[in-house]
């Protein structure tokens, strides 16, 4: 009967960490591309740039639809914090400029990340999903 017990715990304390990457390096070295914003589908008005992220060792890279960002990021197991985050200074027609400054909202809101398959989550202190990004081809 200890030993089935015991399974079932083992069982249990795995199930809460699947999907979950808490490793610091599991997220450094890969790049997304977002999806959707605090629920909403995010779609770039120009396809010829996507919302992206890119993550490397302490640094976040990427496209927020209309400028290039850049910023510095800490892991710690499943906590995220991403600061310093500076952009180009390009402007663009609504809606472009809306769906920039919620992206770059979101990340500078996130406090956790997950990685269930070939899907990134990000959430804020209060655990709601605030960005959602699809696994992408690194760049050549």
């Amino acid at each position: 009967m200890r030993g089935i017990w015991c399974f079932g715990v083992l069982c249990l304390l795995s199930a809460c960490t699947l999907g979950r990457a808490v490793s610091a390096d599991a997220l450094p070295g890969t790049s997304w591309q977002v999806v959707a914003i605090d629920g909403a589908a995010a779609v770039a008005t120009d396809p010829a740039r996507p919302l992206t992220i890119v993550f490397a060792t302490d640094t976040v890279t990427g496209s927020s639809g209309v400028n290039r960002f850049n910023g510095t990021s800490t892991i710690d197991g499943a906590q995220l914090h991403i600061e310093r985050v500076i952009t180009t200074r390009r402007a663009a027609a609504e809606p472009a400029m809306t769906l920039e400054r919620s992206m770059l909202a979101a990340l500078n809101a996130s406090a956790t990340w997950t990685v269930n398959g070939d899907v990134l989550q990000l959430a804020d202190a209060t655990g709601r999903e605030r960005l959602r990004a699809q696994r992408a081809a690194p760049a050549p």
